[in-house]
């Protein structure tokens, strides 16, 4: 008789069903489907921005990749020499709380960091004229998954 083969087919497949499995057309389990897991890369983009934030009043240090950026006032780095900085990352002004700042005779260390990031800047000079200092070196930025940025930076500190 057929209808024996047919029953035990049906009974299997409810059981089946009623286990969370469905058949494939062959008869086997299909297991649930896994999502690729994907892969991020994470980048730090440092942008020049031409608003100077209303805390930096005064004496101040700006720093742009070079000078004609410089002198179009489109920034990479602020501050206002005391304790606050900014940078535009990722597209977005972030401000960080200036932690140490050395001024030498010749050379210029800053560190500030926030929540996610972290700036070093280090800088030496080039001439003075006035009440103003020309300096030229490196910023880095790093985040809190250890993604940095690097760029070479010119600029003034000054009143």
């Amino acid at each position: 008789m057929k209808i024996k083969p047919l029953f035990l087919y049906i009974v299997s497949m409810i059981g089946l069903l009623a286990c969370g499995h469905r058949p494939n057309q062959a008869g086997n389990a299909i297991q649930p489907e896994e999502k690729p897991v994907e892969a991020t890369t994470l980048t730090l983009d440092l942008k020049a921005f031409s608003e100077i934030p209303e805390e930096i009043i005064g004496c101040s240090c700006a720093f742009s990749v070079d000078s004609s950026t410089y002198e179009d006032g489109r920034f990479l780095y602020l501050d206002d020499m005391e304790k606050i900085a900014y940078v535009n990352i990722n597209g977005t002004l972030t401000r960080l709380l200036v932690t140490e700042r050395h001024s030498g005779e010749r050379n210029l260390t800053v560190r500030a960091a926030n929540e996610t990031y972290r700036i070093s800047l280090e800088a030496g000079q080039l001439r003075e004229y006035g009440e103003v200092t020309y300096l030229k070196g490196i910023l880095t930025v790093t985040d809190a998954h250890g993604t940095a940025a690097q760029l070479s930076i010119f600029g003034t500190c000054g009143c």
